[in-house]
């Protein structure tokens, strides 16, 4: 399992050659450096927490309809990370990860933070909708599915749905008990990592803590709901629980209130994901304005 730093490269592009060996090198050289650097949204602990909590709240029809599109892919955890991992070969899916919401701002603007609908309340919206048409191709249905897991943890990370001119907190540098980091990278992995970094008792744990009023609410809104729920964690945790003056040094008071935010987060993320999975009531959320 990877434990490096994370980083959010969505605005990184591969640049195109007209060699077609060379464009095989770079690919690779692209994989390569991109494994290295782990350039993810949350890391794989954190997606695999949503996947195994949706997994938990999937009703038996719904299972088998996952397992019927997987096929021989196995699980929502199993495939979690998938849309990362194929980013060094499809760099138009870049923007589809995140929304780049102004901390300032109170409402989504799709032309300022959606232009061309590349964002991912968009794209959320479109592989739902492809999950639920019956015209879709079983590879189509799979990419959709596959994509839909992984964005919809992503819209629950609050630096996935905030910018302050800092490409996310990309360029916030910090320490994280003495490690040097970004605040970007702390909240993918590093604040995951001293919570629980076992994916499976993190998930247990969080869904154990889930009471049914809980459930109910989280299914509530929309993806842009949603979005903006991540805008405020990032606004009032992320960024607004930042050490005041010039030191960047988060340490055990940053820790204990991003601590709780992260679990809820993720709490979210899975029954959210499953919500969308298990009935045609998820079919709604393509359909919400």
């Amino acid at each position: 399992m990877f434990t490096a730093a994370y980083i959010r490269s969505s605005r990184l592009s591969v640049k195109q050659s007209p060699s077609a060996s060379l464009r095989r090198a770079e690919a690779a050289l692209a994989l390569t450096l991109f494994v290295a650097s782990n350039a993810l949204g949350w890391g794989q602990e954190g997606h695999r927490v949503v996947a195994t909590i949706a997994e938990r709240h999937l009703t038996a029809r719904a299972r088998e309809r996952v397992r019927q599109i997987l096929g021989p892919e196995g699980s929502l955890a199993a495939v979690s990370t998938w849309a990362d991992e194929i980013r060094p070969f499809r760099p138009d899916t870049a923007p589809w990860h995140y929304i780049d919401i102004p901390i300032n701002a109170s409402a989504i603007d799709p032309a300022r933070d959606c232009p061309n609908g590349d964002c991912v309340t968009a794209v959320i919206t479109r592989f739902v909708a492809v999950l639920h048409d019956n015209a879709s191709s079983p590879n189509a249905k799979n990419e959709a599915l596959k994509f839909v897991v992984h964005f919809v943890a992503d819209l629950h990370q609050p630096l996935h749905c905030a910018d302050n001119h800092d490409r996310g907190g990309n360029d916030v540098h910090v320490t994280f008990f003495g490690e040097n980091a970004n605040l970007h990278s702390s909240w993918d992995t590093l604040l995951i990592e001293r919570i629980d970094p076992d994916p499976d008792s993190y998930a247990k744990r969080l869904d154990s803590a889930l009471t049914n009023s809980e459930i109910s609410t989280f299914e509530r809104g929309t993806v842009e709901d949603w979005a903006l729920e991540s805008h405020s964690a990032a606004q009032k945790v992320a960024y607004g629980a930042l050490p005041l003056g010039e030191s960047r040094d988060l340490g055990a008071d940053y820790f204990q209130t991003a601590a709780p935010a992260v679990d809820l987060q993720l709490q979210k993320a899975g029954i959210r994901l499953a919500f969308i999975l298990n009935s045609q009531r998820g079919a709604a959320i393509a359909r919400r304005e």
